[in-house]
């Protein structure tokens, strides 16, 4: 009977805990491969946001709007480097069709760069990440008043009913806007904790509509060239992409669905410019 046993755990048992250790196996490799891949996307953001630092400078001290171009190819040139597809164009195409969009940090508003097909010369078809036009930091009100605001305490104020526009730091604007008696529209303005706080969410939240449409539009897009992966919204714990911290000009990265293994890669990241902290510096607004 004891013969008989071992063979049962032989042909049932055994077989049972190989398996369990070829998958323990590869999941240690994919979680090694997805901490190597953490690394590349954190390198690649400094990268770029290095290019952006020594770029964004005048001679007098001022800031210039950030060159998003610069900071894109910056970004995707060292992903392509450490991800051993610099040399090889159809991987690198195949690489950018799992980041949906990048998006740009400037002082007074952001651009996304997502995948995006166009006509080429010959009337075929191209893909590739495109950049959109500017976007900004702006919320409308109850009563139509459009505020915009930048990634500091200057804020531009739109009342529609009056035909005004003031624009400058919150607390002239409030003074301005308080002289012409205007209610409510300036409400969020005179309290500096609450203007952060309004500034922050209003920032994340237009960011976060672009970035549903983005997403939906690539999800068309990477099905129509053979990624069968559903791209989705990432979000942080309570809700909100990155805890509202959007207080300094870089950038963020969203990378899903590449295999490693059994599952799949994804990461969202941002990462500043380490700009906004110098406050002797002056903003140059950019168009």
């Amino acid at each position: 009977m004891r013969t008989n046993a071992a063979i049962l755990f032989i042909i049932i048992i055994l077989p049972l805990m190989i398996m369990k250790n070829i998958e323990t196996n590869q999941l240690k490799k994919s979680e090694v491969l997805a901490n190597r891949y953490d690394r590349i996307v954190a390198s690649a953001l400094d990268d770029a946001n290095v290019a952006i630092a020594k770029d964004i400078y005048t001679f007098n001290n001022q800031i210039n709007g950030v060159n998003k171009e610069l900071a894109a190819e910056t970004f995707f040139r060292s992903l392509a480097i450490n991800f051993g597809v610099e040399d090889d164009p159809i991987g690198f195409q195949i690489l950018k069709a799992y980041i949906p969009c990048v998006i740009v940090l400037d002082h007074d508003g952001y651009y996304i760069s997502s995948m995006t097909e166009y006509p080429d010369s010959s009337g075929g078809e191209l893909i590739d990440h495109l950049f959109s036009e500017k976007r900004y930091y702006a919320r409308t009100d109850a009563d139509n008043n459009t505020i915009i605001y930048t990634l500091t305490d200057e804020v531009t104020v739109v009342l529609p009913d009056k035909e005004t526009i003031y624009s400058g730091l919150r607390e002239e604007v409030y003074t301005l806007i308080s002289s012409d008696q205007t209610p409510d529209a300036i409400d969020s303005l005179m309290d500096q904790t609450q203007f952060d706080d309004t500034r922050r969410i209003t920032i994340t939240d237009v960011i976060m509509k672009d970035l549903e449409r983005i997403i939906n539009k690539h999800n068309i897009i990477a099905l129509k060239h053979g990624i069968n992966y559903t791209f989705t919204i990432p979000s942080g714990e309570d809700g909100q992409l990155f805890g509202n911290t959007f207080d300094d000009v870089g950038m963020i990265a969203f990378i899903q669905g590449i295999p490693i293994g059994r599952k799949v890669y994804n990461n969202a990241a941002f990462a500043g410019a380490k700009i906004m902290s110098k406050k002797t510096l002056l903003w140059k607004r950019s168009n």
